[in-house]
């Protein structure tokens, strides 16, 4: 594992409540997200050159740093909330001591604004090392935001943030539900070919929420040309993106079988969007 000094002045605070703990900072032109992480993340990640066909369901890996700087000479920004029963409450997870980072593609480049849904999954999100406090912290904190009977509530709140709307919301609808359904179906796939563990991984969902942002942006890819070479790093607009994250509790298993803890929130998030996509396809 190699890691690389790096200039803390350079990097900003990245406020995007996806983006887990706190301390999360992202470069000066938004492509790249810089994370606070464990040395078995970032050996989760080096590891994927043995499954060229999970890498391309994940986010692009750059490589570590290590930035010596104290961090509270960074900005900080408030984390991200969520309304509950029990009130509000914090999405980002509390700041990781180290001084090790990750530097990993920043998924939600490249939207006028993303609307993102982070899906942990599995019934079991520690491994098998956290104490008993850390599993009923990690239970706390996400078991009782959805549960399976309003699970499919949370996913039409999120596709139709401000209601149905009009023909052109439900054509977005039908088409970033479609996009999700198959990428999806393409992770389940190729987890059911894999020995692992996946404890507290996620699924992360993103589409465009700006509706005239979206019908822009999909005229431009409709016809838009090769990108020439001195383009390559510029962030290309998107309109929607599916990828896994969160690997701090990630581990091959040889010889263990298939990760059927995962799979389950996997297979379920396939029910959840077949089912909105069909409910959509009807009434058009």
């Amino acid at each position: 594992m190699s890691t690389h000094a790096f200039d803390p002045t350079t990097l900003q605070a990245f406020s995007n409540a996806a983006a887990g703990h706190d301390g999360v900072l992202s470069d000066p032109s938004g492509a790249l997200v810089i994370k606070p992480c464990t040395p078995s993340e970032i050996a989760f990640y080096e590891s994927l050159s043995a499954h060229p066909d999970l890498a391309p369901h994940l986010p692009t890996y750059m490589g570590s740093l290590s930035l010596a700087t104290p961090s509270a000479s960074i900005p900080s920004v408030d984390g991200g909330t969520i309304e509950t029963p029990e009130g509000v409450e914090r999405l980002h997870g509390k700041k990781l001591d180290t001084e090790l980072h990750i530097v990993l593609q920043n998924i939600t480049a490249g939207f006028t604004r993303p609307n993102v849904l982070d899906l942990k999954l599995g019934a079991q999100l520690w491994d098998e090392g956290a104490s008993e406090e850390k599993r009923a912290r990690l239970d706390k904190m996400y078991g009782r935001k959805f549960s399976a009977e309003n699970v499919r509530e949370g996913f039409e709140a999120y596709i139709y943030p401000a209601g149905k709307g009009g023909e052109r919301e439900m054509q977005r609808a039908r088409e970033v539900l479609a996009f999700f359904l198959g990428e999806v179906k393409d992770i389940v796939e190729v987890f059911e070919r894999k020995e692992s563990r996946m404890y507290s991984a996620s699924i992360l969902l993103v589409y465009e929420g700006d509706v005239d942002a979206y019908e822009g942006t999909k005229e431009k890819l409709r016809g838009a040309p090769e990108e020439d070479e001195e383009d390559e790093e510029a962030i290309v607009p998107q309109l929607a993106a599916v990828k896994m994250i969160d690997f701090a509790h990630a581990t091959w298993r040889a010889g263990e079988g298939k990760d059927e803890n995962a799979l389950r929130g996997m297979r379920s998030t396939v029910g959840v969007l077949k089912g909105l996509l069909d409910e959509v396809e009807r009434e058009e």
